[in-house]
């Protein structure tokens, strides 16, 4: 009995993690490798984050709209990204992310396609993007 409430009682811990990560918020892009090119336009995107959904703008535009899951126990971390509305709507982004105080960064592989990455590169024909993130101050 003691190990199953260990064993419980250490799952509990792990899950209350991904809530600690306190990724709600805004954040603003400050870099952005798509497939090993830099993106020219990272800074026009900014990722928010509410309770269990994200919107994605850019220019003040919404590209993507939907719901978000994260497992803080895995290594690397993952986030799934359900897109309900915009480009990719239907579709579940995969990626793995890392939280460094007030910088976010995550690397996804292509929408709708199980390819979660393994690390935060997005090299040349990876078919990966990475986005580093600033937390925007209130």
């Amino acid at each position: 009995m003691k190990k199953l409430l260990a064993v419980l009682a250490v799952g509990l811990l792990l899950g209350a993690d991904a809530k600690n990560d306190k990724l709600e918020g805004t954040w603003k892009a400050v870099k952005a490798v798509a497939n090993g090119m830099e993106q020219p336009d990272a800074g026009e995107h900014i990722l928010v984050f509410a309770g269990d959904n994200f919107t994605i703008t850019r220019n003040g535009e919404m590209m993507l709209k939907g719901a978000f899951k994260t497992d803080a126990a895995k290594k690397p971390k993952t986030i799934d990204f359900i897109v309900k509305e915009g480009r990719h709507a239907g579709d579940t982004i995969v990626a793995i992310y890392e939280l460094d105080g007030d910088t976010l960064t995550w690397c996804a592989g292509e929408p709708g396609t199980k390819d979660r990455p393994t690390e935060l590169k997005a090299g040349e024909e990876s078919k990966r993007f990475c986005v580093t993130l600033k937390r925007e101050k209130k």
